[in-house]
């Protein structure tokens, strides 16, 4: 924590903020918690374990708000969207041709028409 949340002085390593006396050591511990649980997700994600990283993260996340554990949340999203995706059916779908009494007029004969 580089600064008081109450008065935004800059904190000195003191349990005690020397502008207002806010208590700081609980926000410290509340800040490495944060971080712990996020190198446990880590850990996690590069052993291949998504739902313990995906469960780490999301307490991080409770305990402070970091980008890298909202970014890796996404990333881990992403990857459980493609698992669920059936790609032989999808490709086979989208490589059939169009017929061409289905397919839409050329972009020339719809500017000729005004």
């Amino acid at each position: 924590m580089d600064r008081c949340p109450n008065c935004r002085a800059r904190a000195d390593g003191t349990t005690h903020c020397r502008r207002c006396g806010m208590e700081l050591d609980r926000l410290a511990a509340i800040e490495q918690a944060a971080e712990q649980h996020l190198q446990i997700a880590l850990r996690a994600l590069a052993s291949g374990q998504r739902p313990a990283a995906k469960t780490a993260l999301h307490q991080a996340q409770g305990l402070k708000n970091q980008p890298l554990a909202a970014k890796l949340l996404g990333f881990i999203g992403v990857l459980d969207d493609a698992a669920r995706v059936d790609f032989a059916s999808d490709v086979t779908t989208q490589a059939r041709p169009v017929p061409a009494e289905k397919a839409p007029p050329a972009a020339e004969a719809r500017w000729l028409q005004w």
